[in-house]
């Protein structure tokens, strides 16, 4: 995992972006019953909070108010 700072933050994004959309395919291909289900959406929820962590401390991006949008100021 500490290699994964040197990675500039908008790789970084792209990448956590791929594998969030690679889970979603799988987790929609996925028969009802399947256990991988609960698997695959922590999986999906893990990404979007290590993407979230990187534009915080990315800097660059600060959450509205209500904290539901994301502006970026650089």
């Amino acid at each position: 995992m500490d290699g994964d700072l040197q990675i500039p933050p908008l790789a970084r994004l792209l990448t956590l972006n791929t594998e969030i959309h690679e889970m979603r395919r799988d987790l929609l291909s996925q028969p009802l019953a399947s256990l991988r289900i609960a698997e695959l959406q922590d999986g999906i929820d893990r990404c979007h909070r290590a993407s979230l962590a990187t534009c915080w401390l990315n800097e660059g991006y600060e959450l509205d108010d209500a904290g539901e949008e994301y502006y970026f100021d650089g």
